[in-house]
């Protein structure tokens, strides 16, 4: 199967939650571009909404970010990384409330780990979420910030 990928600047985005190209909600992937034609990030779409893998790199060139998407926002798995290439956070996502996680800072310590707690506001939302539309994707994040290859 042949994926359309287009550059931003191709689609419309109107403010109503989907992209659009041709006035069709937009299935492939949306590029975004440096002045010097480099792949600063991509977008994966599904009928107008962001679904699928999001990344980013950093300028130098090595990943910045790798995300799942779902219904336009988080949903899954989310890592980020430094530019050296050391893990800076792993963490889990269902419909775009951040469930559980660890952060890291350069020197590979452990800053923060999280876990979304009942008294969370955001936990009654999720469950509301998850009543609604299923349980999200069960994906353990990191223990070790190695490295992304």
């Amino acid at each position: 199967m042949v994926v359309d990928r287009v550059a931003s600047e191709q689609l419309a985005y109107p403010g109503d939650g989907l992209h659009y190209r041709d006035g069709q909600p937009f299935t492939g992937v949306m590029e975004f571009r440096l002045p010097d034609g480099r792949l600063e990030a991509e977008e994966e779409y599904q009928h107008g909404l962001l679904s699928g893998r999001r990344r980013e790199w950093h300028f130098s060139g090595g990943l910045q970010s790798e995300a799942e998407c779902a219904w336009g926002g988080y949903h899954g798995r989310v890592r980020t990384w430094y530019e050296d290439g050391r893990l800076e956070a792993d963490e889990l996502y269902e419909y775009g409330i951040r469930t559980r996680g660890t952060r890291w800072d350069e020197q590979g310590r452990v800053t923060e780990v999280f876990e979304l707690s009942e008294a969370d506001p955001d936990y009654r939302t999720l469950e509301l979420s998850r009543s609604a539309f299923g349980v999200g994707e069960e994906n353990e994040p990191s223990t070790n910030p190695g490295n992304s290859s």
